[in-house]
């Protein structure tokens, strides 16, 4: 039975194949399968584990609650194969057509994926912890509760995917694409997202504390009741992103792109807006006490009842933004530009150390 040729043996079924790896001695005994024709094939609960099938076929088959732990399907064709609760753990599927495939609530710890093609794929639930992603094509991908948490997913492509709660923690987005995704409730504590294209994605309601976004193309983003905490956005671009009721204290926005951002009802106090671009930005209601805002462009901001209560506003041009209804107790305002006609309280006109430009009215 041992001697007997592996892809004869696939063809009598599962059970057959199943009772032949059982009578193997060791995985160094491995059957290879390698350029196998098995398209459509019905094999349920299958054992390939350890089993290379570098650049066979298997599209359209059916592996459901298979066992391929430490296969190497590299360039393999599994596009449309269905793999739902099936065991992918350190399996190889580099460069491996995946297209339109089915992995709901697989079990894929410490694999890869690397420059794979898993556009349209089903990744619903799935456990995918530390595995490589790199370059893969992830477009419209159906990702939703899935596990990515210290995941490898740079320079890859997710654009218009979904990911919804989906738990990235931790895990290397670095100049991947995600225009347009969903990533609503999504855990992206620590996560690198350095560089990406987030243009029109939805990070509502996020966890992304912590996260780095350093130089990060974010226009018309949804962080709407996002968690940004200590989160860096140094020189991020940001315009025209809705920021609605979202949670940036302590985060670093140095340089960033605020042009135009719907930034209503947020807390960010304590945060460094340094020479930050906050013009045409509605700020209302924002709480921004604490902040460093020295060098930012704030001209035709909206204010109303905005807190810049002991905040830096160094240098700050004002002269074109209204602050009706806007707390500046203990604002530092050095050389900074402030409206016609406006008045400074007494706390402010008796700090000798600062100097004001304010136009005749």
């Amino acid at each position: 039975m041992l001697s007997q040729s592996p892809i004869l043996v696939i063809m009598q079924g599962v059970a057959a194949w199943n009772h032949w790896r059982h009578l193997q001695a060791s995985a160094s005994n491995a059957p290879q399968l390698r350029e196998a024709l098995l398209i459509r094939a019905e094999l349920p609960k299958i054992n390939l584990s350890y089993v290379d099938g570098c650049i066979s076929n298997f599209s359209g088959a059916n592996l459901v609650d298979a066992n391929l732990s430490q296969a190497l399907f590299y360039t393999a064709n599994l596009s449309q194969t269905r793999l739902d609760d099936a065991r992918l753990h350190g399996v190889d599927m580099r460069e491996a057509n995946l297209r339109d495939a089915s992995l709901m609530r697989v079990q894929a710890q410490d694999s890869n994926f690397a420059m794979a093609d898993l556009h349209g794929s089903t990744l619903r639930e799935g456990t995918f912890t530390n595995s490589n992603f790199c370059e893969a094509s992830l477009t419209n991908v159906d990702g939703c509760m899935a596990r990515l948490n210290q995941c490898n997913l740079s320079h890859a492509n997710l654009q218009k995917s979904l990911f919804y709660t989906a738990d990235l923690e931790q895990t290397n987005l670095r100049h991947a694409n995600l225009a347009a995704a969903d990533f609503r409730e999504a855990n992206l504590t620590q996560a690198i997202l350095e560089d990406i294209n987030g243009s029109n994605t939805s990070f509502a309601r996020a966890i992304l504390d912590r996260a780095i976004l350093t130089g990060a193309l974010l226009k018309g983003a949804n962080f709407t009741t996002a968690n940004l905490k200590l989160t860096i956005l140094n020189r991020a671009n940001l315009s025209n992103a809705y920021v609605k009721n979202a949670i940036l204290t302590e985060a670093s926005l140095v340089e960033a792109n605020l042009c135009r951002a719907q930034l209503q009802n947020s807390n960010m106090a304590k945060t460094d807006c340094r020479n930050a671009i906050l013009s045409g930005a509605n700020l209302e209601n924002v709480n921004l006490e604490g902040a460093d805002l020295s060098g930012a462009n704030l001209s035709k901001a909206k204010l109303r009842g905005c807190s810049l209560k002991n905040t830096n506003l160094s240098h700050v041009d004002l002269r074109s933004t209204a602050l009706d209804s806007v707390d500046l107790s203990h604002a530092i305002l050095t050389d900074a530009s402030l409206p016609k006609g406006y008045a400074l309280t007494p706390a402010q006109k008796n700090n000798s150390f600062q100097t004001f430009h304010v136009e005749a009215a």
